[in-house]
């Protein structure tokens, strides 16, 4: 949705840096997501 400009204006330089890494990104969340018990880990 963001990509597609259906929430608004984003920066394109944010925008492509996040495309870039986003499966690093859902692969480290999906590994650490199980692991925390409480907020104060981030």
């Amino acid at each position: 949705m963001i990509c597609g400009g259906e929430c608004g204006a984003f920066n394109p330089l944010l925008l492509e840096c996040l495309t870039d890494i986003g499966s690093e990104l859902k692969k480290e969340l999906m590994t650490n997501s199980s692991g925390i018990k409480d907020k104060r880990e981030i």
